[in-house]
């Protein structure tokens, strides 16, 4: 959870969404993004949202049902 400049209400970042390789299609993920957007919606966040590497087309397949493409990408500097 944090703040953020373009909402009154606190945004839900989903950090790492991880599927045991074993369970992998077989609904986990979409219950588990189904569960967290409910949780948004009960708790009045503003916004869910997570990142997913460009190259991650399995992950990005289930993604895309949810919603499009943001079309940000994200840079990181480390000191």
């Amino acid at each position: 959870m944090h703040d953020s400049t373009s909402a009154l209400d606190p945004v839900c970042l989903m950090q790492d969404l991880f599927v045991d390789p074993d369970a992998r299609a077989g609904g986990v993920g979409a219950a588990l993004i189904d569960w967290l957007r409910a949780e948004t919606a009960a708790r009045g966040w503003s916004a869910l949202y997570w990142h997913t590497r460009e190259t991650n087309y399995r992950a990005r397949a289930l993604d895309d049902k949810y919603t499009p493409h943001s079309g940000f990408l994200r840079y990181t500097l480390r000191e």
